[in-house]
């Protein structure tokens, strides 16, 4: 598998204290979902279970080493991927050290064995659940972070599934990743068809740390807008790019120059200029990037030199 190394990465851990409803417990409830829901029944149904060969960590911080788990079978709304590409995202680093957070939500947490990481997933879909008609066995799909929701509350009539109390999170919680051959996902709505021109290492990190800073600026700017973004790992990059090109003016802000010639060629530009703009902010007493520039100590290349 492609493995694409990612700092920065911001996602928060899945929701719930101290356990949320599971999937299933969710479908029972609404057995009859609406008409527009993604999602139907998670009966099972008699789909042949998967041996599924994987990497997984058997201790927190441990060398990942080969492990083969049986995977159930699908329900009518599951899907199958058999995995060609997974990104390594920053949450699989803190889901393997079981640090943060995240220690609450690891497989380990969960009473399982091992943890198997993964959740920028791409691949062929091998197999589908009696429901599931936007994919079918040959097309290309990806996974994300998400892989189930409940479709039925406030937040999921809204579109804004990540925010539902029963949301389902690809690799925690014993869910079983994308560092495999293959995945198993039970609601089959959050697997995405990708189109074949789409490179698939590329395209592997937007179905998480893309959608992350995709989503805030589609929600909250527009073209035309002045828009900052504090650092320049994984996500910084990607959010020049998206920003750039939905027309915002994009100034980019780090606390050194190790990346300022990368900012600009993605195109951080100021206010009414065709000239690079680019922010350093400096650390002082030992504060970090963001603290600085809360206090305005940071200084700002116009193009033409630093002022500010």
């Amino acid at each position: 598998h492609t493995s694409l190394g990612r700092a920065n990465h911001s996602e928060a851990p899945p929701r719930g204290s101290p356990r949320r409803k599971t999937i299933e417990d969710a479908a029972a409830a609404h057995p009859q979902l609406p008409q527009n829901s993604k999602a139907l029944t998670f009966k099972s149904n008699m789909a042949t279970p998967r041996t599924i060969n994987a990497y997984a960590a058997l201790g927190p911080s441990k060398q990942m080493v080969p492990y083969t788990f049986e995977a159930p079978p699908l329900p009518p709304a599951g899907v199958e991927v058999k995995v060609t590409h997974c990104g390594l995202c920053g949450s699989d680093v803190h889901l393997w050290q079981s640090d943060g957070g995240y220690k609450d939500f690891t497989a380990w947490a969960a009473g399982k064995d091992a943890q198997i990481c993964g959740h920028e997933v791409i691949g062929e879909v091998t197999a589908v659940g009696s429901a599931v008609t936007h994919v079918k066995p040959g097309d290309r799909a990806g996974v994300g972070w998400q892989n189930g929701a409940c479709h039925n509350c406030e937040w999921c009539l809204r579109g804004d599934e990540q925010l539902c109390g029963s949301v389902s999170c690809t690799c925690c919680e014993g869910n079983e990743g994308g560092f495999a051959d293959y995945i198993r996902v039970k609601d089959g709505g959050f697997v995405y068809p990708i189109p074949d021109a789409c490179d698939a290492a590329a395209t592997a990190p937007l179905l998480c740390g893309g959608q992350t800073v995709w989503t805030p600026l589609r929600q909250q700017t527009k073209a035309g807008d002045r828009v900052g973004i504090l650092g320049l790992g994984g996500l910084g990059t990607m959010a020049v790019t998206f920003a750039k090109a939905l027309g915002c003016e994009v100034t980019a802000l780090s606390s050194s120059d190790s990346k300022k010639a990368q900012a600009l060629a993605l195109g951080a530009t100021g206010r009414g200029r065709s000239r690079p703009r680019w922010t350093v902010w400096t650390r002082r007493d030992g504060r970090d990037a963001d603290e600085a520039g809360r206090s305005g100590r940071g200084r700002v290349d116009d193009g033409a030199g630093w002022s500010g």
